[in-house]
């Protein structure tokens, strides 16, 4: 898991299982930036979002395949960059897409203002 700030980690592919770490970690909100069935042995987002309620974790879907990302999937995660709900975990197979999508909301965010 890497932190991009106080509000923002950002990591791998996670597992059902590695919900309550995130949750022992203070995590309120994971984000999957990954497409399910993407590859095998990927843990879906109903598993993630199954393990996630019963420890009252939210979970978002904005899925992008690699150099897929668009302007929408940017403006939904800078609302959630804006949400209350934080600390942010944002994964995808290597955590490199949920970077990218990172730094696009937050500048997004600022060319707004």
């Amino acid at each position: 898991m890497k932190k991009i700030n106080e509000e923002l980690y950002v990591g791998g592919q996670i597992s059902a299982n590695d919900v309550s770490l995130l949750n022992d970690h203070g995590i309120k909100t994971i984000v999957c930036n990954r497409p399910d069935n993407e590859g095998q042995g990927q843990t879906n987002i109903d598993s993630i979002r199954q393990e996630a309620e019963t420890h009252g974790i939210a979970v978002e879907y904005i899925p992008f395949a690699p150099l897929r990302l668009s302007m929408e999937n940017v403006k939904n995660f800078a609302e959630l960059l804006d949400s209350d709900k934080k600390p942010i975990f944002a994964y995808c197979l290597s955590g490199l897409r949920s970077e990218q999508i990172a730094q696009l909301a937050y500048e997004y965010r600022e060319d707004k203002k």
